[in-house]
């Protein structure tokens, strides 16, 4: 079956050494990233809790 994966620019780098498994299966994957340059759950939940957001923000290389 076709997948469809819709990440975050922070989860996707945080899971982008899968895609070498991906490659290998041969898996019908298509990701779609939604690039706000930084850790946006992170940053959420931080700042939700009283905290100051930290080191959550960045630039992004070219995923193409």
């Amino acid at each position: 079956k076709k997948v469809l994966a819709i990440c975050g620019v922070g989860g996707f780098m945080m899971n982008s050494q899968e895609l070498e498994t991906a490659v290998r299966l041969r898996l019908d994957l298509v990701i779609v990233i939604l690039n706000d340059s930084g850790y946006g759950m992170i940053k959420w939940k931080q700042l939700g809790s009283g905290y100051q957001s930290f080191g959550l923000d960045f630039g992004n290389p070219d995923f193409v």
